[in-house]
C-alpha cells in the first residue's frame, strides 16, 4: 500500500509523484481513495498513467466534501503513476492517500453500489444525455460506473468543442424526426425577416441567407430588408419564397401585410441560423401560447467556421438586457409589435432598441428564453475589441430613450467594459434606512463595521441597529455603549441563543426605517455610494430585494449572487474569483435579476419583509434563511436585484464559526433538507442559472449531461 500526505502551492509543482511501487503498477483496476481539499478556478482532477513514452490520463471524480474513492483500471506496462489534483494555478492539500489492488468480485460490488442509486437520482433528461439506461450497467458495467462519475460534485471539465460534438450536433436520425414534425407546426412558423440594412459585408447576407435556406422546416416566408444598393447585388443568391424589401417598401412603411397571429424572427446580417433554428422557435411558438418575445442562446464562429464563446443566457432578466443586451439580436416577437414598433421609429431599428421596445410594458412570463444554440455570430476582426463591439451594438441612446417611454427617471452611463449603467434617480424625499447588524462579541469585525458604516456612507438618511445577542465581552460592550452615543445607532438586546432569522425579524420590529437592510457584522463598506446604489434599485416598480457585491479582505470576489439547484441546494455563484475577473459573460460586473443573494448585505422594504413574516426562523434558524426570502419574495411576484456598484468586504461567517460538531452538522442537513424540499421545483432549474451549464455547482463551466428537453425528442 502506497501513501502521501502533502500541502504544496499548485502553481509552484505541476504534477506530484503518487507511486512507483512495482507490486501496484500492473495492469488492472485499483481503488484509490483519499481527501482532496483545493482552492482555485478549474478543480478537475486526473489520475496519469504513464506507459513508455505515452500518457494515460484518467478522470478522477471527487465529492463536494473532497472525498476521492474511485476504483481506476489502470493499462498494460503502467510504469508511472501521477495525480494532476486541479488545472491552472491554485492550492490543494491531498491527506489519507491510498492505493490497493481490487479483485473482480469488489470491483463488481462497488460499482453496482454507485450506479444502482445514482439511476434513481439522476433526473431521466440527464441520464438520457449521459447515455445511461437501466440496462447500461448490465451491458457494461465498467462504462455506467463512469458514466455515474459524472455527476459527482467535482467531476472534469467538458470542452466545448467535445460539448458540441455530444450535445448539439443532429444525427441523422435527429433531422429525420424534425422534418417529420415539421408538419405539424406550419402554421405556428414564424416569418423569417433577414435584416441586411446595416450590414457592411456581402459575404455576410449571403452567409446568413444561405443559413435560412438550410433549414430543416423549410422557411415559408423569408423578407429581406435591404438598402437600394444591395437589392441587385443580392438578388442571384435569392429563392422564390425570399421577398426582398428595398427603402419603399421598409416596415416604417406600413405596407407589409400580416397576419394577426403571426410572429417575425428577426435576423440581421451576419447571424447564422442552425439548422433546427426554425423548428425549435415554431414549437416554442406553439407551446407558449402566452408568449410575445422568445429569444435563444448563440454561440461564435472564427475566420475558420470553429464554433467558440458559447453563450448560455439565463431567462428574462429586466436589468441585464437593460445593461448588457444579453438577448442578442435574433429572437421571435408577434408581427403586430414590430410593425407597430417600426411605424413610430424615428431611424433604423437596432436590434437592441428593437428588444427594448418589444419587450417593455409586458408581462415577464411573455418573455421566453430557448436553452439552446440556435444561431451563431460571424466574428469579425474589423472591431480591436469586445468593449469595442459592445459600444457598437449597445446604445446609450437607445436605453435613454427607452427608460424615458416607460417614464423611469435614470441616467445613463458607459462602463469600462463597454456595457451600460443605469442610474436611477431617488426620490426628493428619501426614505429612512434601518441597517440591522446582529453580533455576538468579535470586537474586531463589530468595530470596524460601524465605523465604516458611520464614516463612508454617503446616504443621509439611515439608523444602525446593533442587536447584542448574548455578549460577554467587556470590551465589546464597551463599544457598542460608546457607539450608541451616535444618535444614528442603537442597540437592542436580543437573550435568547443564537437564531440568525429570529435575530433580524426582532430587530425588523423595531426598525424605524421603510427599508431595512440586513447586514453582517464582518463586513466592512467600501464605496460610499453602496447604499445609495441600492436604494435607488429596491424602489424600483416590482423590485423585492436588492443585495450587494461582497469581497474577501484580500479582494477576491466573495458574493456575486447565489444560485438555487446547483450543489444540491444553494450556493454563491462563480467560486473563487479574482476582483479582476468579470465572470461568465461579464456578469459579475454586471447588474440582474437572480433567484437570491446573501443577507450578509441585503436590502428590502420593511412592510414586504414583514407581510412575508420575515426570515424563516423556525425551519432555518442558520443557514439559506436569506435564499428562503428571496424565493418568497419572488413567489409573491417580486424581482431579486444583484447590483456591482454596492461594494464592501466580508468576512464570512466568522462570528458563528463552522459546522463541525455533530449538532452543528444535525442542524445544517436539516435546513437542507427543508429547502430541498419547500423549493424541489426551482432548485431543478434556476430561471438564472442555464441548464446547459455545471449543475453540480455554480460555476458556469459547461454541463456534461444537460438537462434540455429537445422538442422533436
Amino acid at each position: 500500500m502506497a501513501s502521501l500526505n502533502s500541502t504544496i502551492d499548485f502553481s509552484e509543482l505541476d504534477r506530484v509523484l503518487l507511486s512507483e511501487e512495482s507490486h501496484l503498477l500492473r495492469e488492472g483496476w485499483v481503488l484509490l481513495r483519499g481527501h482532496l481539499r483545493r482552492k482555485g478556478r478549474q478543480l478537475s482532477a486526473s489520475v496519469l498513467a504513464h506507459t513508455g513514452n505515452q500518457s494515460h490520463r484518467i478522470n478522477l471524480p471527487v465529492t463536494y466534501k473532497g472525498t476521492i474513492f474511485e476504483l481506476v483500471k489502470l493499462p498494460a506496462g503502467v510504469t508511472r503513476l501521477e495525480l494532476v489534483p486541479l488545472l491552472g494555478a491554485g492550492e490543494y492539500e491531498l491527506t489519507h492517500f491510498t492505493i490497493r489492488r481490487v479483485n473482480i468480485a469488489e470491483r463488481t460490488y462497488l460499482m453496482w453500489k454507485r450506479v444502482l442509486p445514482s439511476l434513481r437520482k439522476i433526473p431521466p433528461v440527464q441520464r438520457s444525455r449521459a447515455n445511461l439506461f437501466w440496462y447500461t450497467p448490465l451491458l457494461n458495467l465498467p462504462r455506467a460506473y463512469e458514466s455515474v462519475g459524472m455527476f459527482r460534485g467535482y467531476s472534469p471539465q467538458i470542452s466545448y468543442s467535445d460539448w458540441v460534438i455530444r450535445f448539439d450536433t443532429l444525427t441523422a436520425q435527429d433531422k429525420r424526426a424534425i422534418a417529420s414534425r415539421a408538419r405539424r407546426l406550419y402554421s405556428a412558423q414564424p416569418v423569417i425577416l433577414l435584416d441586411a440594412t446595416a450590414a457592411t459585408k456581402l459575404s455576410d447576407v449571403v452567409e446568413s441567407l444561405y443559413s435560412i435556406k438550410a433549414q430543416i422546416m423549410k422557411p415559408v416566408r423569408v423578407l429581406l430588408q435591404v438598402n437600394d444598393d444591395q437589392a441587385a447585388q443580392l438578388q442571384p443568391y435569392c429563392w422564390p419564397e425570399v421577398e426582398v424589401l428595398g427603402p419603399n417598401r421598409a416596415l416604417a412603411c406600413g405596407e407589409l401585410q400580416f397576419a394577426a397571429s403571426d410572429w417575425v424572427l428577426w435576423v440581421p446580417a451576419g447571424k447564422v441560423l442552425a439548422p433546427h433554428a426554425l423548428f425549435w422557435f415554431s414549437a416554442m411558438i406553439r407551446r407558449r401560447k402566452d408568449a410575445s418575445f422568445i429569444y435563444s442562446d448563440h454561440d461564435h464562429h472564427t475566420a475558420e467556421r470553429e464554433r467558440v464563446d458559447p453563450c448560455f443566457k439565463p431567462d428574462w432578466s429586466i436589468e441585464l438586457a437593460r445593461t448588457a443586451g444579453y438577448t442578442g439580436s435574433v429572437f421571435a416577437l408577434k408581427a403586430e409589435r414590430l410593425m407597430s414598433i417600426a411605424r413610430n421609429s424615428a431611424q433604423m431599428m437596432s436590434p437592441y432598441s428593437l428588444m427594448l421596445q418589444a419587450t417593455a410594458g409586458i408581462e415577464p412570463s411573455a418573455i421566453v428564453h430557448i436553452p439552446a444554440i440556435l444561431w451563431h455570430q460571424l466574428s469579425h476582426e474589423s472591431l480591436a475589441d469586445k468593449s469595442e463591439e459592445r459600444e457598437s451594438s449597445l446604445s446609450q441612446e437607445a436605453l435613454e430613450y427607452s427608460l424615458a417611454l416607460q417614464g423611469i427617471a435614470a441616467s445613463v452611463q458607459r462602463t469600462a467594459q463597454g456595457y451600460l449603467r443605469v442610474q436611477y434617480a431617488l426620490p426628493a424625499s428619501l426614505p429612512k434606512v434601518s441597517i440591522l447588524v446582529p453580533t455576538r462579541n468579535m470586537l474586531s469585525h463589530l468595530q470596524p463595521c460601524i465605523e465604516s458604516l458611520l464614516s463612508r456612507t454617503g446616504y443621509p438618511d439611515f439608523e444602525v441597529l446593533i442587536i447584542d445577542n448574548q455578549s460577554d465581552d467587556p470590551d465589546t460592550l464597551a463599544f457598542m455603549q460608546s457607539a450608541s452615543s451616535d444618535p444614528r445607532v442603537r442597540v437592542l438586546h436580543y437573550d435568547q441563543p443564537f437564531n440568525f432569522s429570529a435575530i433580524n425579524n426582532f430587530a425588523a420590529a423595531h426598525a424605524q426605517g421603510v427599508l431595512i437592510c440586513l447586514l453582517n457584522n464582518d463586513t466592512e463598506v467600501i464605496s460610499e455610494d453602496w447604499l445609495d446604489e441600492m436604494v435607488s434599485q429596491v424602489l424600483q416598480p416590482g423590485v423585492g430585494v436588492v443585495g450587494a457585491k461582497l469581497y474577501f479582505s484580500d479582494g477576491r470576489v466573495q458574493h456575486a449572487g447565489d444560485c438555487v439547484g446547483p450543489g444540491g441546494c444553494a450556493d454563491h455563484m462563480y467560486g473563487d474569483l479574482d476582483k479582476s475577473d468579470t465572470g461568465y459573460m461579464d456578469r459579475v460586473v454586471l447588474a440582474q435579476d437572480l433567484s437570491a443573494v446573501t443577507a450578509a448585505c441585503m436590502l428590502t422594504p420593511k412592510s414586504l419583509y414583514q407581510k412575508l413574516s420575515g426570515l424563516d426562523a423556525a425551519n432555518l434558524a442558520v443557514a439559506f434563511n436569506d435564499v428562503d426570502y428571496c424565493l418568497r419574495v419572488r413567489e409573491a411576484g417580486f424581482r431579486v436585484v444583484f447590483t456591482p456598484y454596492a461594494e464592501l468586504y466580508h468576512h464570512e461567517s466568522v462570528s458563528r464559526g463552522k459546522d463541525d460538531n455533530p449538532e452543528k452538522k444535525a442542524r445544517a442537513k436539516s435546513e437542507a433538507d427543508y429547502m430541498r424540499k419547500r423549493w424541489r421545483h426551482v432548485m431543478q432549474h434556476d430561471p438564472f442559472y442555464n441548464p446547459n451549464l455545471n449543475y453540480k455547482r455554480a460555476d458556469f463551466t459547461l454541463n456534461q449531461a444537460p438537462a434540455v428537453e429537445k422538442p422533436w425528442e
